[in-house]
């Protein structure tokens, strides 16, 4: 997990704190918003950490609230720091839209499960072979552009895995595998870089196999969970899907459950570690003999 703080986070905890002194004073969303001349939308987004707060709204709604100085100096830091850039803002041009979210939710999650059915996941791909995947797009993108969608990919690699890094629990359809994403020679090369990463401390990786027949991912497609501490014993989760146009967050508890228990399903159907490694090798031996 990144030493860095993400801003990301900080808006979640600063929105949680403020719906948590809003209820202990008895104050309804819209009195809040009327004390701060906000809509009540405008508060329901502040409190669910989707927009920063300004020092000059913050300081109202700690007067109404009656918050005390130990409260009111703990969510003043909170709020300076939910304004701030995190290190993925260098890269806005390469991003898809509303992934710079996913990126700061990423920064500090101790936990992610990730199923996959078509592609390497991103934390695990080969610089030839995200280049062979956008080059493959309607209107791929060139130069610069490619380049740092390329540096992107890379900067969270370095950061995420890593034996301080975020568990990370992968399960790949064994279609995966088989794609040839840049022709034999690259993917054999990136299925070798998977076999070496899949015996790293925070990767578990597992194969679903061919075998493993119908299942219910397949109404579903690939997604992420992913968890976040909060503080105290306050945890996120929230389960990320991604499209071609954006992405959806799903952080209602019925939701990420039902993602983790999907999860959880692929598990007991897939190849353990080392038939997974096993079966990695042996395509990435087909591959480079093709």
């Amino acid at each position: 997990m990144s030493t860095e703080q993400s801003p990301t986070v900080r808006k979640l905890r600063l929105g949680i704190e403020l719906r948590r002194m809003r209820n202990r004073s008895g104050r309804t969303m819209l009195e809040a918003a009327d004390h701060v001349a906000r809509t009540d939308s405008a508060v329901s987004r502040m409190e669910t950490g989707q927009v920063a707060v300004s020092h000059l709204v913050l300081e109202k709604l700690l007067d109404l609230y009656n918050a005390v100085p130990e409260e009111r100096e703990a969510l003043r830091i909170l709020a300076t720091e939910a304004r701030q850039r995190g290190w993925w803002h260098a890269f806005g041009d390469a991003m898809l839209p509303g992934f710079d979210v996913y990126l700061g939710l990423e920064a500090e999650a101790t936990t992610q499960w990730i199923y996959e059915s078509a592609v390497i996941p991103g934390l695990f791909q080969t610089e030839d072979y995200t280049r062979a995947m956008l080059a493959a797009e309607p209107s791929p993108p060139s130069g610069e552009e490619l380049d740092s969608r390329v540096a992107l990919r890379e900067a969270r690699q370095r950061r995420l895995i890593t034996d301080r890094g975020p568990a990370l629990r992968v399960i790949l359809h064994e279609a995966v595998l088989h794609h040839q994403i840049g022709g034999g020679e690259i993917m054999g090369r990136q299925l070798r870089h998977l076999h070496a990463l899949s015996s790293k401390s925070p990767v578990t990786l597992q194969i679903l196999p061919f075998a493993a027949g119908a299942h219910p991912a397949m109404q579903v497609g690939g997604f992420t969970v992913l968890s976040i501490p909060l503080g105290g014993d306050i945890t996120y989760d929230i389960a990320y899907l991604e499209h071609r146009t954006g992405a959806l967050y799903l952080d209602k508890p019925s939701e990420v459950d039902e993602h983790k228990l999907v999860f959880d399903h692929l598990r007991t159907k897939a190849l353990d570690r080392k038939e997974s490694q096993a079966l990695i090798a042996a395509v990435a031996d087909k591959m480079t003999f093709e």
